[in-house]
């Protein structure tokens, strides 16, 4: 009797451990995707792409929009334009080939109203380089009008870490007149 007693005292305690290192985890972090690299192991790129769009999205909260719904092949676009400029060593609007968003978005068939491209690059460490990123993109007029766009509805999110730990992010946003026709897609 006494033994099943400490077990259930043991994994009460176990439980109450586990939710304090959460709140612990949160507070130290600072964010919910911090924390989530601290529960679920997941690469710099993830935790970043996500830290941005956290980022992007509490902005347009702030300013009574709606958040923006990631959008996988969005993702996919804005993946392809960071792993190019990564790989070429650029950061710019259209590749060295002469490729941009838009047109690879029009090889993806996809069919939005408006979209737009906001790009950053930073070589800051891994837990501030999204922040920076996106103090930079809120600083500059035409990037924040993107990401405070109202019709805007869809993004995609992408960061590429080079081998030296330069870090080039993209978001590729669009105002789509179907989302639920174009969110989840494989």
């Amino acid at each position: 009797m006494r033994s099943k007693y400490y077990l259930w005292l043991l994994a009460l305690v176990t439980v109450a451990l586990w939710a304090f290192t959460i709140q612990k985890a949160t507070t130290i972090f600072g964010s919910s995707a911090a924390l989530e690299i601290f529960i679920r192991p997941i690469s710099w790129e993830t935790y970043l792409e996500n830290q941005l769009l956290e980022d992007m999205n509490q902005a347009r909260v702030d300013q009574g929009l709606a958040p923006l719904q990631t959008d996988s092949i969005l993702a996919d676009v804005a993946r392809q334009r960071s792993t190019d400029m990564a790989s070429q060593g650029y950061v710019g609007h259209t590749s060295p080939t002469g490729e941009t968003a838009f047109s690879l978005l029009e090889k993806e068939n996809l069919i939005w109203s408006l979209a737009g491209e906001n790009i950053a690059y930073n070589n800051y460490p891994n837990k501030k380089s999204a922040s920076v990123a996106f103090s930079g993109l809120m600083a500059s007029q035409k990037h924040r009008q993107n990401i405070l766009y109202a019709g805007y509805n869809l993004i995609g999110v992408a960061v590429v870490i080079s081998p030296n730990g330069d870090k080039y992010f993209t978001t590729i946003f669009a105002e789509v007149e179907n989302p639920e026709g174009v969110i989840g897609r494989p």
